[in-house]
Parts: C-alpha cells; sequence; structure tokens
C-alpha cells in the first residue's frame, strides 16, 4: 500500500476548521489538526509531515522558525481567509559563498517563470479556494 501524504493543520483558529472540514474524507492524504501549543509544537515533529497548513493571522512566527530549522524541506502553507491568498514557506538551503552566488539565488527567486510556475501549480490544485 502507498504511503499518504501526511497534512497538518497547524492552529485551533476557525479558518483551521473550516480547512479540516474540507479535506476530511479525502482518501489520498492523511490529515491531522494539531492545536499551536508547545505540546502541539512538539507532536508536530514527532509526526515528520509532508506539509503543515497554518493561519496566517494566527500569530506564532517563532513556530515558523523552529520548525524550519527542525525539519528543512517541508513546506508550510500560510492561509489568509481575508485575501483567500496563500503563502508557501519553504526552508530550502543554497550555498551562497560570494555575492555573485547570492545575486544568482535572488534571481532564480524572483523570475517570473518561477512565479508563473508556482501561480499555475496553486491554481491547479485550487489553493486559497478551500474555504
Amino acid at each position: 500500500m502507498e504511503k499518504r501524504p501526511i497534512v497538518v493543520l497547524f492552529g485551533d483558529s476557525l479558518l483551521m476548521d473550516a480547512v479540516a472540514a474540507g479535506l476530511s474524507g479525502r482518501q489520498e492524504l492523511d490529515m491531522v489538526q494539531l492545536d499551536a501549543s508547545i505540546t502541539g509544537e512538539e507532536r508536530l515533529r514527532s509526526l515528520c509531515p509532508d506539509l503543515v497548513i497554518f493561519d496566517l493571522d494566527t500569530p506564532h512566527p517563532g513556530f515558523i522558525v523552529r520548525f524550519l530549522k527542525d525539519q528543512p524541506g517541508v513546506p508550510l502553507f500560510g492561509l489568509n481567509a481575508t485575501s483567500n491568498e496563500v503563502i508557501a514557506i519553504s526552508s530550502q538551503t543554497h550555498l551562497t559563498l560570494t555575492a555573485d552566488d547570492l545575486t544568482q539565488m535572488i534571481q532564480l527567486q524572483i523570475s517570473p517563470s518561477h512565479f508563473r510556475s508556482l501561480f499555475c501549480w496553486a491554481r491547479e490544485k485550487k489553493i486559497g479556494q478551500v474555504i
């Protein structure tokens, strides 16, 4: 049997409850909802999720930094109910030894094709239209 991706909904806002309702019953993923507490953060680390979704309007910036350090490579999706936007946060690391390396990295991240492909992927997945 194929391993289903683990998607964690981090937080106990009404938005996270709505997302949980929208994703419940999806056979293609395992969804876990955790509260935004120290215990929730500890459980999150132990789950080794494939994706974490959280409410951007709930203040927990420390969680984001700690999680990205602890589990690099696991994307975070911050949802904004007011604007129906998703912010994808990644801890991808790149070796930048020189200013030229850093410049190249910046250009890679802000290239129009990068944004276009990310936008097309989000539109295809109907990200931001969960609620």
